[in-house]
């Protein structure tokens, strides 16, 4: 988790020697009579001035328009009812940015899905369901697909299928455009684990017949800062870099027989950001890598699990967690091989960037 915390510590409070940015050949260190605690205390509150316009000015915050709801399984919520999504009951599923107003309840039980597009709510939120845009899983055979991009950040890679009878396991889809916070990675080899930040695994084998590899990451971001940037603004434009995500999972192999079938990768995790003021319940915020499916070995000698999705990019910026709610952009759970079919990998996690402003003075 890359986490800030804003707050106003008094710079007079530490050592002259640790704030002094000017090393010993540096020209300016010439200049006499600078106080360079009182520089890089002005440049502090600047900041925090510049935070509490982007924050209270409305550019991360919620505006309330969408009302005070109770998402509770049951009830039609702003023309979305909850219905089964992924086999998983009581999901709404929402593909634009929400502006929920104080007072908010999220039941146990409960899944917003947002698919790529920011979660946003005024006052005190209570969830104890789950909130989050997680890759899609692999379900049989088939593969988790990628999510549809709702805004102009890069898309999340989708998984690869199993093999559907003896044969190999098919490749998850690359990430081609991340943060230059990850590293670029090539193709995961069968049945092995993500290598670095956001990458799917590879599927599971089954004799000679290899598993799907995992999806390769490719950095081509700007600057961390600027991509942080994007993501909270929920956009991209000239001299920021759009945000990717997790790579997929490859699918599992089949060897012997007709009609084992390998499992399908999971997709990548995907993109996020949840902001508002007071976070109540003990409910979850996750852009997770999606699950690898279980291998059906049928007549079949062996056949590989499907591998699971890297983790995606979660964003928050919040006063308070008092509950607390759990974050998470964790690799996916791997599928399970049967027979002489391997287990497919895990995927790697993603990047959680929590900017807590319970002490950023505004």
């Amino acid at each position: 988790m890359t986490d800030f915390v804003l707050d106003n510590t008094d710079f007079a409070n530490q050592p002259k020697t640790d704030l002094n940015p000017i090393g010993a050949n540096d020209p300016l260190k010439w200049i006499q009579g600078v106080d360079w605690q009182e520089v890089l205390q002005a440049c502090k509150d600047l900041r925090n001035y510049a935070l509490h316009r982007l924050v209270h000015g409305g550019i991360f915050r919620s505006n309330g328009m969408d009302g005070v709801h109770h998402f509770d399984g049951v009830t039609t919520i702003l023309g979305v009812p909850p219905a089964t999504v992924d086999g998983v009951a009581n999901t709404y599923h929402f593909t634009r940015d929400l502006h929920l107003d104080d007072g908010c309840i999220i039941d146990a039980g409960v899944r917003i899905w947002v698919e790529n597009c920011r979660f946003l709510w005024r006052g005190t939120l209570t969830n104890n369901g789950h909130v989050h845009n997680d890759g899609r899983p692999g379900i049989g055979r088939a593969s988790g697909s990628n999510s549809n991009s709702r805004t102009y950040a890069a898309g999340n890679g989708s998984g690869g299928n199993g093999s559907n009878g003896p044969g190999a396991g098919t490749a998850g889809t690359a990430t081609t455009s991340v943060s230059d916070t990850w590293s670029s990675q090539v193709t995961t080899a069968a049945g092995a684990a993500g290598a670095d930040k956001g990458q799917g695994g590879g599927g599971g084998s089954a004799g000679a017949n290899a598993g799907g590899g995992g999806g390769a990451v490719t950095v081509i971001g700007l600057s961390p800062r600027l991509d942080i940037l994007a993501l909270f603004m929920g956009r991209t434009s000239s001299g920021f870099a759009a945000y990717g995500h997790g790579s997929g999972g490859g699918g599992g192999a089949v060897v012997g027989g007709s009609t084992g079938q390998g499992g399908g990768g999971g997709a990548g995790g995907c993109w996020l950001f949840a902001g508002g003021d007071i976070l109540a319940g003990t409910g979850s915020i996750t852009c997770k890598g999606g699950k690898g499916a279980d291998a059906v070995l049928g007549d079949s000698v062996g056949a590989g699990g499907g591998a699971s999705g890297g983790g995606g990019i979660l964003g928050l910026m919040y006063t308070t967690n008092i509950g607390p709610n759990t974050f998470s952009a964790s690799g996916g759970t791997a599928g399970v091989g049967h027979g002489t079919g391997a287990n497919g990998g895990v995927g790697s996690a993603g990047d959680v960037v929590d900017f807590n402003l319970s002490n950023d003075g505004t």
